[in-house]
């Protein structure tokens, strides 16, 4: 015995052969064991028991065993999975749709295939009984405004001051610890955040500015930076100073432009023994 000959047999549907009329008041009764079957290859066993149970325990539906029915329900259950997870809620819905009346209209509307057209008109009646097949998405979280980040202008003044600050207890520290690889140990000891870079800027604008209120709160750190550099001239700088005392704009752009490119490699040293006649020569 085949599977969809068993599987008939256990939900006690009639078959006859396709070749042999049946009366039209059969109820229970098909002839689709071949098209039965390749379901249950396609989709499984579970699947097909499902399909043909509503349409078998359903009122009214017993004698729609029909090959397009079927197609039509196992689409159905198959893309809307939610429905047939609400166990016998699902079956007893198609109490309350009449799927011969529903496969006459599809006929009548020449739908292609038409097991199509019947799984779109049955699963909109069943979207009535059961509701939507997808549930609605949920809500976004709303959304809370951050607070606007305070101006450049108001966290300016306070980050170069916590800067030259860290600056001046560098300095401090280099007093008192001889040599550049104990100061870089102890440096990363205290200050285990700030890398070298940031450490040496400090500890040049600090030595530069720190008793210079009215410069360090006038400019930004790039402009400090590019201020106290070892490699611009004094007299350059004190200029500079003198237009930001004055109120005039000064950015780190134009600090480095009035500096002027920078020459590569360190400046040569005069050797210790050189005498001042030799120089003079």
């Amino acid at each position: 015995m085949s599977a969809a000959l068993k599987l008939f047999d256990d939900l006690g549907i009639i078959y006859y052969a396709p070749n042999r009329q049946h009366r039209r008041d059969l109820h229970l009764a098909t002839c689709c064991d071949r098209f039965v079957g390749r379901l249950i290859e396609q989709r499984g066993l579970p699947h097909v028991v499902v399909t043909l149970r509503c349409i078998c325990e359903s009122e009214g539906n017993s004698n729609a065993l029909i090959s397009d029915i079927i197609s039509a329900i196992s689409d159905i259950v198959l893309a809307h999975p939610r429905w047939p997870a609400m166990g016998l809620a699902f079956i007893e819905a198609f109490d309350r749709v009449n799927l011969l009346n529903i496969r006459k209209t599809a006929r009548a509307a020449n739908v292609q295939p038409l097991r199509v057209g019947i799984a779109t008109l049955v699963a909109i009646e069943l979207a009535k009984i059961l509701g939507p097949s997808r549930p609605p998405k949920a809500p976004k979280p709303l959304r809370i405004k951050r607070e606007p980040k305070p101006p450049l202008s108001v966290t300016r003044i306070p980050r170069i001051e916590k800067n030259i600050a860290l600056g001046v207890e560098l300095l401090a520290l280099r007093a008192t610890v001889p040599g550049n690889a104990p100061f870089g140990r102890e440096v990363r000891k205290r200050f285990p955040g700030v890398d070298n870079i940031e450490a040496s800027q400090a500890m040049r604008v600090a030595k530069m500015f720190s008793s210079k209120p009215e410069i360090y709160r006038s400019v930004g750190w790039r402009a400090l930076v590019e201020l106290a550099s070892p490699k611009m001239s004094q007299a350059l700088r004190q200029r500079i100073e003198a237009d930001i005392l004055a109120g005039r704009p000064v950015s780190a752009p134009q600090i480095r432009r009035a500096r002027a490119p920078l020459k590569g490699g360190s400046p040569k040293r005069r050797p210790v023994n050189q005498s001042a006649t030799s120089l003079a020569a």
